[in-house]
C-alpha cells in the first residue's frame, strides 16, 4: 500500500474538528483506497509525539515530527493557538515550515482550513498572510461544512496523488446503474488522432464519429478493455504499460431504454504510430480518418457523446498545455526571458504555434527571436499552464483564486480572463496556421463568399476557385468595398465581376446567407511575409436568373478556356500573375460536406470556416436554385493547368 502521509496542526481547542478530520480520512482510505493501493496516515501532535522537554513545547514537536510528509493541514477557529518564542502560534509557527519545506518540494500540498465565524485581528492577519503566500484556504465553515469538504478535497488529492498515470477514478464504486466504457486516443508521427465511423445501420447514432473503444466487461480493469478494445477494432496490439489515463467523463447513455448514468475513461497511447497506419475495422465500423487535433472542430456535430468534449482535452493537454510547462520549465531554469528556438520532443510547428498563441496574450514579442514580455509574465505563463488543463468554466467569478494563487495583479488577472478565453477557445483553428514569422498587427479584411450551386442528375455541386499560387480550392470569394461604402448586393456583384465578368452580375441574384468572423494567416500583403489577418465574412448565396444558365456556364468556360491558353502558350507567371489567374471547378457537394478540407486529394480553403457557421441542412436548403449542368461542365483542364502553371512558374 502506497502511504500519504498528512502532518495535521492546530490549536489545543480543536480536538473534536481533529477527530472529525481523522475519521473523515479513514473513510476514504477504507473506501477508495484499497482498490488504488494506497491510504491515509495522519499525524498529529496529540498521539504521535511523547513528553520531552525542549525550548518550549512547540520545540518538541518540531523534533519530533520529521519534514517528510505528503500533506499540510491548518485548522483555526477563533484564536491561533500558544504563542512560541519563534511566532504567534505553534500552529503557525508549523505554517511557516510548511512553507519553507515546500519551496524545497514543491508536490507537497498545504491546506488550511477556518471553522466558524469570521474571529478577531489575529484571524484576520493570518488569513492577509495566507492570502499574500499565494495559500487558498476554506472559511466560515460550519462543522456539516468542514467535514464534507474534508471529503471532497481528500478524495481528489487521493486520485490525483495515486491515479496519475496509471487509471481512472471512481466515484461510483458501488452504483450497479452506471454504465462504464472506455476510449483510447491513438496519434500518429504528424499528431493526428484516429477516429471511426459507427456504420448507417448501427442501432444508436449511425454515421457518427467516435475515438476507438467499448463497454468494460464484468470483472475487467478499463486498462484491460482499453487493450481489448483496440485489438478487436482496429486489428492493433498495445502494451497497457504504454496507455496514460487521461481524465473521467461523466455523461448520460443514450440509446433505446431510460438513460443511464454514463462514465467515460480516456486514455491516451503515447508511442506515435507510423504516419496514416491503416488499421483492420470491425464490423462496428465502416471507415476511419486521421485527423489533426487542431482540426478536430471540423467535425463539429458528427461526434458521438463526449467525443467532442475529449477531443477538446486531447488538444489542450498535447498541443497546448505540455508545450507551455516545457517552455516555462526552460526559462525558469536558465533565469531569462528569452524563449528557446528548439525544445527536446516538441516539433518546430507546435513550437511556432505555442509562442504565436503568447503573442497573441501579450506575453511575448515574436520577431526574429522570442522573449517573454516583462516581469510577471512567467507567473501569466504559470496560471496559462494550469488553466490550460480545466474546462471551460475557469473564467468564471468563481475561479478568480485559481489565478490570484499565482500572485498576479489586476492587470495580469483581466488580461487571462479577457484574452485566454477567446484567444484559445474562440479560435481553436488558428492556432495550426500561427509560426514565429507571425506579425503582432492585426489585418482587417471584408470578404464575400459567394455560394453558386449547380446540378446534374440528382447530385449538386458547388463551384469553387482553384489558387494556382497557394494550390488549394478557394471560395468563390473576392475582398470587397468595406460594408459601410456598399450595399451588400453591390459587394456580391463586386466579386463576381472581379472573378468572372461584369455582365455576369445581371444574371444572379444574391441572398445573404450568414455573416461571420475569422481569423487565418495571410501571405504576401506584406512584404510575402505572413500577417495575422481578420476576416469579416459575408456568405451570399447566389441564384442565376430563369432563362440566364446558358449564359453564365458559357461565362465560367471561357474563364476556363483563358487561364488554359495563357498557361499552355504564355512564357513564365509571377506570384502575382498566379494569384489573379482564374478557374472554377464544379466540386461535388455531398463530398465536401463530408469532408470541409480536402476534395479529391486536394486542399480546400474557406469552405470548413463555412461549415463552422452553418448546418448541412442550411446548406442544402440555399442550393434550391441549381443550374442545370452538362457532362461537359464536369470535364474540365484542372490537372493540365495545374502541370502547366508549375512549369511556368517564374
Amino acid at each position: 500500500m502506497r502511504v500519504i502521509k498528512v502532518f495535521l496542526a492546530s490549536p489545543m481547542d480543536l480536538a473534536e474538528e481533529r477527530a472529525v478530520f481523522r475519521r473523515v480520512l479513514d473513510r476514504i482510505s477504507d473506501r477508495f483506497g484499497r482498490r488504488l493501493g494506497a491510504r491515509y496516515d495522519v499525524v498529529c501532535w496529540e498521539r504521535d509525539v511523547r513528553p520531552d522537554c525542549a525550548d518550549d513545547a512547540q520545540d518538541v514537536v518540531n523534533r519530533q515530527v520529521p519534514l517528510d510528509y505528503d500533506v499540510f493541514v491548518a485548522l483555526f477557529r477563533q484564536r491561533l493557538g500558544t504563542p512560541t518564542h519563534r511566532a504567534p502560534s505553534g500552529t503557525v509557527e508549523e505554517y511557516e515550515r510548511a512553507l519553507v519545506y515546500r519551496a524545497a518540494r514543491p508536490d507537497v500540498s498545504i491546506m488550511c482550513y477556518f471553522l466558524g465565524d469570521e474571529g478577531g485581528e489575529e484571524i484576520g492577519g493570518l488569513k492577509a498572510r495566507m492570502a499574500a503566500d499565494g495559500v487558498l484556504f476554506h472559511e466560515a465553515l460550519t462543522r456539516e461544512k468542514f467535514e464534507d469538504a474534508v471529503f471532497g478535497h481528500f478524495t481528489d488529492l487521493l486520485l490525483e496523488r495515486v491515479q496519475v498515470g496509471r487509471g481512472p477514478s471512481d466515484l461510483r464504486p458501488d452504483r450497479s446503474d452506471v454504465a462504464r466504457s472506455v476510449s483510447v486516443a491513438l496519434l500518429d508521427e504528424r499528431d493526428r488522432v484516429l477516429i471511426l465511423r459507427r456504420p448507417p445501420d448501427a442501432k444508436v447514432a449511425p454515421g457518427l464519429w467516435q475515438l476507438p473503444g467499448g463497454k468494460m466487461d464484468a470483472g475487467e480493469a478499463p486498462v484491460e478493455t482499453a487493450v481489448r478494445e483496440v485489438g478487436e477494432e482496429l486489428g492493433f496490439e498495445l502494451s497497457p504499460d504504454d496507455l496514460t489515463f487521461v481524465r473521467t467523463f461523466h455523461s448520460t447513455s443514450i440509446g433505446k431504454g431510460r438513460p443511464r448514468p454514463f462514465d467515460m475513461y480516456l486514455y491516451l497511447y503515447e508511442p506515435r504510430l507510423e504516419a496514416g497506419a491503416v488499421p483492420t475495422l470491425s464490423s462496428e465500423s465502416d471507415a476511419f480518418e486521421w485527423i489533426d487535433l487542431t482540426r478536430f472542430h471540423l467535425f463539429d456535430g458528427a461526434f458521438l457523446g463526449t467525443n467532442l468534449a475529449m477531443l477538446r482535452v486531447l488538444w489542450r493537454e498535447l498541443c497546448l498545455t505540455r508545450v507551455l510547462g516545457a517552455v516555462l520549465e526552460h526559462c525558469e531554469r536558465s533565469g531569462s526571458l528569452e524563449l528557446p528556438r528548439v525544445l527536446p520532443g516538441v516539433s518546430d510547428e507546435r513550437l511556432a504555434q505555442t509562442y504565436a498563441t503568447l503573442s497573441l496574450l501579450g506575453l511575448a514579442e515574436v520577431g526574429r527571436g522570442a522573449r517573454m514580455t516583462g516581469a510577471t509574465s512567467l507567473k501569466v505563463l504559470a496560471a496559462l499552464c494550469d488553466l490550460s488543463r480545466s474546462d471551460g468554466s475557469v473564467f468564471d467569478d468563481s475561479h478568480i483564486d485559481v489565478v490570484s494563487r499565482f500572485g498576479l495583479g489586476d492587470a495580469d488577472c483581466r488580461l487571462l480572463r479577457d484574452h485566454f478565453e477567446r484567444a484559445l477557445y474562440s479560435h481553436e483553428s488558428l492556432l495550426v496556421s500561427l509560426s514565429c514569422k507571425t506579425q503582432t498587427r492585426n489585418s482587417v479584411r471584408d470578404v464575400c463568399d459567394v455560394l453558386l450551386f449547380g446540378r446534374l442528375d440528382e447530385r449538386l455541386y458547388l463551384l469553387l476557385r482553384w489558387d494556382f499560387h497557394a494550390g488549394k480550392y478557394q471560395m468563390f470569394a473576392s475582398g470587397t468595398p468595406a460594408p459601410g461604402s456598399a450595399s451588400f448586393r453591390e459587394r456580391a456583384d463586386h466579386v463576381v465581376a472581379r472573378r468572372l465578368d461584369s455582365s455576369v452580375c445581371r444574371q444572379l441574384d444574391h441572398l445573404l446567407a450568414k455573416s461571420f468572423t475569422t481569423y487565418h494567416l495571410s501571405a504576401g500583403s506584406v512584404d510575402d511575409d505572413p500577417i495575422l489577418r481578420r476576416y469579416d465574412v459575408d456568405v451570399s448565396a447566389s441564384s442565376v436568373r430563369a432563362g440566364r444558365e446558358g449564359d453564365f456556364l458559357r461565362a465560367v468556360r471561357n474563364v476556363n478556356r483563358a487561364a488554359r491558353l495563357a498557361l499552355e502558350f504564355g512564357w513564365s507567371f509571377s506570384t502575382d500573375e498566379l494569384k489573379e489567374l482564374g478557374y472554377f471547378s464544379w466540386c461535388a457537394l455531398d463530398d465536401l460536406l463530408e469532408c470541409a478540407t480536402e476534395y479529391r486529394g486536394r486542399p480546400v480553403r474557406g469552405f470548413a470556416e463555412i461549415m463552422q457557421h452553418l448546418s448541412t441542412a442550411e446548406v442544402v436548403r440555399l442550393a434550391s436554385r441549381p443550374v442545370a449542368l452538362e457532362p461537359a461542365d464536369l470535364d474540365d483542364d484542372l490537372d493540365v493547368c495545374i502541370e502547366f502553371a508549375r512549369a511556368k512558374r517564374a
